[in-house]
């Protein structure tokens, strides 16, 4: 019922009220101004401003505790587009620093086969090496999302560069050892 409410403020363009639980904090009454739905990593967000302010906010939709259609016309800040919220800003990327990395990634052969047909970034090298890997050259943001995405490779893949990131997976890898070592 909750997100049937807030589907439909978006679709008819109205106000939501409603209660929600932020992270750690206790419940909170606004009016939500729905601009949009983003599904990342199997969660629900709605893209949204709160009263009459114009920052544009993230919400979880399991989050949600009430929510009531009101009769008022949702404010939308000027000139918002949804996409180029999520690709320019990378609002959902979670980024670990402002500033692009130059990362060097080894992969196994088939692990990186998508990568001719759907390159990481636009300035991407795959380089042929000797032992038969190739060598992922990008410039992109470190992110949350970038790490989860190499991570998935496993051990099919070694982050070369930048130095802080392949220490964050040898610190990962490490861990990983400790907690099968038992």
């Amino acid at each position: 019922m909750i997100q049937q409410t807030i589907y439909e403020g978006l679709l008819k363009d109205r106000q939501v009220h409603a209660t929600y639980t932020p992270r750690n904090k206790d419940c909170v009454d606004y009016i939500i101004n729905p601009l949009g739905i983003v599904n990342r990593q199997n969660v629900i967000y709605l893209v949204c401003t709160l009263w009459n302010y114009h920052d544009v906010k993230q919400l979880a939709l399991h989050r949600f505790q009430k929510a009531e259609l009101l009769e008022n016309e949702a404010m939308r800040p000027e000139s918002f587009n949804l996409q180029e919220y999520i690709e320019k800003d990378q609002q959902f990327a979670y980024p670990h620093s402002d500033a692009p990395i130059q990362l060097q990634a080894l992969f196994e052969p088939r692990a990186v086969i998508h990568l001719y047909e759907t390159p990481l970034t636009e300035d991407q090298i795959l380089t042929p090496q000797e032992d038969g890997r190739v060598l992922l050259q990008a410039t992109i943001l470190d992110t949350q999302e970038l790490r989860w995405w190499l991570s998935s490779f496993g051990s099919r893949v070694e982050v070369v560069e930048p130095i802080g990131l392949r220490a964050y997976f040898i610190q990962e890898t490490k861990s990983l050892i400790g907690r099968y070592q038992t």
